[in-house]
């Protein structure tokens, strides 16, 4: 690992419960991420239900007790990483973006600066059944540039 993070152009610790995470690369800091442990019926705010949106409620209101708290974690990464990879951190408020698709792949859309969102991809990734992590980058914004000069 130490190797890794010599060649690396940038890297980033993350702490939770008992685990470390490095993240490291060239262009680190266009990536978010974010792990938390998954702790089955624990009571807010170890549970973070008040970050959902009301489709990612509905979601996890059919789901039993121990699987419900896993996907709302993965929610919860999700969104964490997504906001991270744009720039935004919590200044944005987490229930504001829907993190509730299906799979372990997907787009994420952050609300930016001056109305244009940013479509982000995010993917979670299992390397335990004692944490939920997701990895975030953004996507290229498919722009198209529009000019009208005068002829003349």
């Amino acid at each position: 690992m130490s190797a890794a993070m010599a060649a690396a152009g940038h890297w980033e610790l993350y702490g939770t419960r008992g685990l470390l995470v490095v993240a490291c690369g060239d262009d680190a800091r266009r990536m978010g991420f974010s792990v938390e442990s998954v702790r089955p019926e624990a009571s807010p705010p170890d549970t973070p239900y008040e970050v959902l949106t009301g489709h990612e409620s509905r979601i996890a209101a059919t789901r039993p007790a121990p699987e419900r708290d896993r996907l709302v974690t993965r929610f919860w990464v999700r969104k964490d990483a997504a906001l991270q990879a744009v720039g935004r951190g919590l200044s944005l408020a987490p229930e504001r973006i829907e993190a509730g698709f299906p799979g372990d792949r997907g787009t994420v859309t952050v609300p930016g600066p001056h109305g244009l969102d940013v479509p982000v991809s995010v993917r979670n990734i299992a390397f335990s059944s004692a944490y939920e992590f997701a990895v975030a980058v953004p996507e290229p914004l498919a722009l198209t540039p529009a000019f009208s000069y005068p002829v003349g």
